[in-house]
């Protein structure tokens, strides 16, 4: 397997653990992951060094650290690539990975090429993301396993999200931690809050931390370097949610009422959400939990602008 580019390969010494990637960035609007991989690598001296290969006493198996999607940080936008159905974040399905390249092909789904053989080879995948409305950190993923249950069971978060019905995303997943369970690993994406809230990122380094010692990839002289490295405080509870319905935006001009833009918020059926520019009324369908509400330079007429959720367990 070839090292995608702005990846770090930390290999153990002691090569009795799991293959793990941690990614930053595969939004590159999305601050939060960023920080947090270069919080990580500054940490072991190696954001100033070239990506590559180096041997750890502290690491146990293997453990990858990078930027998902580096030409989108470069341009701080969702993706690589201007028009629809350019995310990276939905290009991992067999389909498009599998088809001929072309010389035409969008960056994302280049990126998706060169990322998807590490990722098929992780036992575990922390993709660390952000939200463009204010939110709470929560975990989200396509569908509920035994073998997520028991990672997001470790992570101080309220809410957990799964996407069993493709509502949020239309077709056959191409999430990132889906490819990874496509090949028999766990993966998942870490919303750890608003992408800008900054005052937050030593304490989801912390927690990215705590799994890479859960899921025994590191040692104890690893998680003696992050000792005194915050934490977000333990939850008591935590209450898993599903999308249940999508609302298409009708222009690219949204304004909405006051506290509409934040997710985790729970609704009734006919709640005004806003206005369109027109002066078009938008009224939730149904109730629900609030989530993924764009922010208004992020609306585009005709695509998901904010979606309601229903509790399952």
């Amino acid at each position: 397997m070839t090292l995608p580019s702005y990846i770090w390969h930390l290999r153990g010494k002691n090569q009795e653990g799991p293959t793990v990637v941690v990614l930053g960035g595969t939004h590159g609007d999305e601050l939060t992951g960023l920080e947090v991989v270069r919080k990580l690598l500054a940490r072991f001296d190696l954001l100033k060094k070239p990506a590559g290969i180096f041997d750890r006493d502290d690491i146990v198996g293997n453990l990858y650290v990078g930027f998902g999607n580096p030409e989108a940080i470069l341009r701080c936008t969702r993706s690589a690539s201007d028009g629809k159905n350019t995310d990276l974040n939905r290009a991992f399905t067999p389909d498009e990975l599998n088809s001929a390249p072309q010389s035409d092909d969008r960056a994302d789904l280049r990126r998706a090429r060169e990322l998807a053989p590490l990722l098929a080879s992780a036992n575990f995948l922390f993709d660390i993301h952000g939200t463009s409305s204010p939110s709470e950190p929560f975990v989200c993923f396509g569908n509920d396993t035994p073998a997520r249950r028991n990672i997001y069971r470790l992570i101080p978060v309220r809410y957990i999200l799964t996407v069993q019905h493709h509502i949020y995303i239309e077709g056959e997943l191409g999430t990132t931690d889906e490819h990874v369970a496509r090949h028999g690993g766990m993966g998942l994406c870490y919303e750890a809050g608003q992408a800008r809230e900054v005052e937050k990122m030593d304490a989801i380094l912390g927690n990215t931390v705590d799994l890479l010692h859960a899921v025994h990839a590191v040692n104890p002289a690893f998680m003696e370097r992050f000792a005194a490295t915050p934490r977000t405080p333990a939850v008591t509870t935590q209450e898993v949610f599903t999308i249940v319905e999508k609302a298409v935006a009708k222009s690219d001009i949204f304004t909405y009422e006051p506290g509409m833009d934040h997710g985790w918020k729970m609704v009734e059926p006919n709640t005004l959400m806003g206005h369109f520019d027109d002066g078009t009324e938008e009224r939730t369908r149904r109730g629900g939990m609030l989530l993924f509400a764009q922010a208004p330079y992020r609306i585009k007429k005709g695509e998901g602008f904010y979606y309601l959720a229903e509790k399952i367990g």
